[in-house]
């Protein structure tokens, strides 16, 4: 397609430069979640850890999500406890571990479903968790769930791709800081995943 210099951009051509860009995202995420994990097994990611309230951390996850989830016509939820320790975290890769999680939910949840992030206190840490509204996971599907490239038996509720890397790198990169990440399906429908930090 032509397009001569100064003519109107039609509905058809912002079509095809969203999906352009929707692509070169995809891409793009997959690229950087193979190089961390080739990093994190090398053994040559290091945190930069500060001292923070993780409900900042959340809130801002929750913020960069609000978008694709309402492509999807989902609705992302906050549930956070008040008076919550600072935690010493690398904010940055605890925003990968959020991104990881709350994208996954939003990517297998049906359209009007709600995703629910909440955070509490877990011992002298915390824990936050991330719980759908989607189809959960089957036995099997819960034994492999953090192994890499591990292929699920639900599918993307959009057809989204991904690298079948992100929840290997989330579980590297909590136990990196000393936490712990698992998962659990919801008694009436879904699941959630959570994760603690000292």
């Amino acid at each position: 397609m032509k397009c001569a210099p100064g003519a109107p951009v039609t509905a058809e051509m912002r079509s095809m430069l969203s999906a352009i860009r929707e692509g070169g995202e995809v891409m793009r995420k997959i690229v950087r979640d193979f190089i961390d994990f080739q990093a994190l097994q090398d053994g040559r990611l290091t945190l930069q850890a500060v001292r923070l309230d993780v409900n900042a951390l959340a809130r801002q996850a929750r913020l960069a999500h609000e978008g694709y989830a309402r492509s999807k016509n989902i609705r992302v939820l906050c549930e956070l406890e008040n008076g919550l320790p600072d935690v010493s975290v690398d904010p940055d890769r605890i925003q990968q571990v959020l991104a990881n999680l709350l994208g996954n939910a939003i990517k297998f949840s049906p359209p009007g479903a709600r995703v629910t992030l909440r955070s509490r206190r877990e011992g002298q840490g915390v824990c936050l968790e991330v719980a759908d509204e989607g189809p959960g996971l089957s036995p099997a599907d819960l034994e492999r769930v953090f192994v890499k490239y591990a292929r699920l038996s639900a599918k993307p509720t959009g057809g989204e791709k991904s690298s079948g890397l992100g929840l290997s790198i989330a579980k590297m990169l909590v136990e990196l800081h000393g936490g712990r990440i698992g998962v659990f399906n919801n008694p009436d429908r879904g699941a959630t995943f959570w994760f603690t930090l000292p």
